[in-house]
């Protein structure tokens, strides 16, 4: 049995069209009894925005850059919480004027830390780029022992997504292949929050991906639908 992950957003979705076609390949992918898997820094609320407009099929889907993973059914099988005294720590520490903090549960997002009893995933936004990378520095520098910090394309300004240190994409899909029978690996990416599935899995970048991702990748492809054509 194969297994392929994929990032979703500028390597999976790019376009409507494009992703109505990967379907068509996804779905022959699976029909010979391989693994089809979703991995994104999104969340389930987030997500779920575009799965309305659309049919896609999938076994699992990796949320919020490894902090969730959930079967076929919509079913929690995997969570890794954020520490709430680490969340008001960074919260206090860098939120002001410039910027706008968000949380995410499992099923909701909000700008109100208690809101939440469980928190998988902070998102630290501005439209200020030069901020962002200060304040991405300055968490790696200094709490890499208390969490996981991704910098995410945006249109414009930057932001941050900061999830448990205990996870990242490459620790849910090792979590997966624990419970799968799969004798090849095949994953895909385009930006900082897919280097750590890539360089573990000797994975692939999208031909638009960003540098992170291309030096770190085995292989370029023009697509993911390339990447099912040459492993159905």
């Amino acid at each position: 049995m194969k297994l392929i992950v994929t990032d979703f957003d500028l390597t999976l979705f790019r376009n409507y069209k494009e992703l109505n076609q990967t379907i068509e390949f996804i779905e022959q992918f699976r029909e010979k009894g391989n693994k089809f898997v979703v991995a994104t820094g999104r969340s389930l609320f987030s997500l779920k925005n575009i799965l309305g407009k659309i049919n896609l099929p999938f076994d699992y889907l990796i949320l919020c850059n490894g902090a969730l993973i959930l079967d076929d059914k919509y079913k929690l099988i995997k969570s890794y919480e954020l520490n709430k005294d680490i969340l008001s720590f960074l919260t206090k520490k860098y939120e002001h004027n410039k910027v706008r903090i968000e949380y995410t549960g499992e099923d909701m997002e909000s700008t109100n830390l208690s809101d939440m009893d469980k928190i998988f995933k902070m998102k630290i936004k501005s439209d200020d780029l030069a901020l962002i990378d200060k304040i991405k520095n300055d968490i790696q520098k200094k709490y890499t022992k208390d969490v996981n910090a991704f910098l995410i394309p945006v249109e414009k300004g930057g932001l941050i997504d900061i999830v448990s240190f205990s996870t990242n994409k490459a620790t849910a899909v090792s979590f997966i292949l624990k419970n799968e029978n799969c004798n090849m690996v095949y994953v895909i990416g385009d930006s900082e929050n897919d280097v750590d599935m890539i360089k573990r899995f000797n994975g692939f970048a999208i031909n638009t991906a960003k540098k992170e991702a291309l030096s770190a990748s085995t292989k370029v492809y023009d697509s993911v639908i390339d990447l099912i054509k040459e492993n159905l």
